[in-house]
């Protein structure tokens, strides 16, 4: 599985069986937790990628402890039983200038 593959399967997946959240899945902001369509509270487990340097873009196609996403970091991820990944967004790489996307960052 390559990694945008992989990265997107975390973002959609709510448990081992690939089962789709983005319907199934709403926030209770009384009780402060994520509801199934059973209404069991979901527990998600995962990690805030972000990179914070420019060019902001995190290496894709080698492990590398610190600045890498390549296919073996998310390897380890799933092996640890993470199941959802905040991607931090650098706006400076998003809009360089006004009105101006950095598209190649956002793809």
């Amino acid at each position: 599985m390559n990694s945008t593959k992989f990265i997107l399967s975390c973002l959609l997946a709510a448990n081992a069986g690939q089962q789709a959240f983005a319907h199934n899945i709403k926030s209770d902001s009384v009780t402060r937790t994520f509801r199934d369509e059973y209404n069991r509270a979901r527990i998600f487990h995962g990690q805030n990628i972000v990179v914070k340097l420019p060019p902001y873009l995190p290496t894709q196609d080698a492990f590398d402890f610190d600045m890498s996403i390549a296919d073996e970091d998310l390897q380890y991820l799933k092996d640890w039983g993470n199941n959802i990944i905040r991607l931090g967004v650098m706006w400076e790489s998003v809009e360089p200038a006004r009105g101006v996307y950095g598209y190649k960052y956002l793809d």
